[in-house]
This record gives structure tokens, C-alpha cells and sequence, in this order.
């Protein structure tokens, strides 16, 4: 009954998940953006400089699906920091990356928004139909609890609106939990 009753729901159910995800989004407050220009980056190996770095995050929207697009910009990213100015181009083209940075750096998003892009244009239809066990399409390690949660945060909100589904799993609690 109602096709757009029907539509509406599901419309809603995302609506709500945004805000909760990204009621906690500060953007780039406390960021001194006119620094960054002194930070030295270092790039090596064959064509290491063949993908320009980024400006600002407007400069490769054009490249994301729409909820990846979407999912920047509620996150409030404008201006990338030093390691997401050099490594965000690299990730979209697919090339390997290793970055140094201190915390707080961009470093997650540097690297979750390039693996998260090529994700969704790789995805199976039927991502949510699966009826057998799990299949990871994309593993991130990471060395504390803490930091796996703050990764799967941020996955998760660069995910939203996607078939992409999120997880994080870690040692010392119920597995079961874990699985679902």
C-alpha cells in the first residue's frame, strides 16, 4: 500500500542516522589553516608527484558517488590538512600510500575516503543480500580499541546512504555482538 509510504521510511530511517552520525562533527575548528603552507611533505617513488594534490575538497567531489559527496560535506570538510591534500588524490588513484602524521592530522579520512570511494563503485548489487558468513571487502588494523572505534566512526560516516556497511571487531568482548 502507498509506494511513497513506503519510500518514506526508509527516508526517514536515514535522516535520523545522519544526525546522529554526524551530530558530532566539528569540522575544522581550532585548525590554523594559514600553518599548513610551512609543513614540509615528502613524496617518493616512481611518478610520485604524477596526481597533483588537492586545494580543497571541491576539487575532487566530482569524482565521488553522491553519498560519498553528501558524506563530505556534512562532515563539514573544506580545506584538507597536509597528509589529505597529497594522499586523498593518490587513494582515488589507486596507487599505495604510507603516511606519517601526528595525530589529529587527517590521517583516517586521508585514507578511508580514497578505499570507501573505490568500494562503492565496486560493490555488488546485492550487497545487503548476502545469506552466508561476512565478506570483508576492506580490512583497516588498527592498535587500540579506542582507535578501531574512532576509525569505524568516521567509516561509518563516509559510508552513510551507501550499501557499504561498517564494522569493527576487537579483542576482549563478545564476538557474537561483534558478528551481527
Amino acid at each position: 500500500r502507498g509506494g511513497a509510504a513506503m519510500l518514506a521510511q526508509p527516508a526517514r530511517a536515514l535522516a535520523a542516522e545522519a544526525r546522529e552520525l554526524f551530530s558530532t562533527v566539528t569540522g575544522t575548528v581550532g585548525i590554523n589553516f594559514s600553518k599548513y603552507d610551512d609543513i614540509k611533505v615528502e613524496r617518493s617513488g616512481p611518478e610520485a608527484w604524477a596526481q597533483a594534490p588537492m586545494e580543497t575538497f571541491a576539487d575532487i567531489m566530482a569524482t565521488l558517488p553522491d553519498f560519498l559527496r553528501r558524506s563530505v560535506e556534512l562532515c563539514g570538510y573544506k580545506v584538507p590538512t597536509p597528509v589529505q591534500k597529497h594522499a586523498v588524490p593518490i587513494g582515488l588513484a589507486e596507487r599505495d600510500i604510507m603516511c606519517c602524521a601526528q595525530t589529529g592530522s587527517g590521517k583516517t579520512c586521508a585514507f578511508l575516503l580514497p578505499a570507501i570511494a573505490r568500494l562503492a563503485v565496486a560493490a555488488p548489487p546485492d550487497a545487503y543480500e548476502h545469506p552466508g558468513p561476512a565478506l570483508p571487502r576492506m580490512l583497516v588494523l588498527a592498535p587500540t580499541r579506542e582507535l578501531a572505534t574512532q576509525i569505524w566512526g568516521e567509516a561509518c560516516k563516509l559510508s552513510h546512504g551507501s550499501t557499504l556497511r561498517a564494522c569493527q571487531v576487537y579483542g576482549g568482548a563478545d564476538i557474537r555482538g561483534q558478528l551481527r
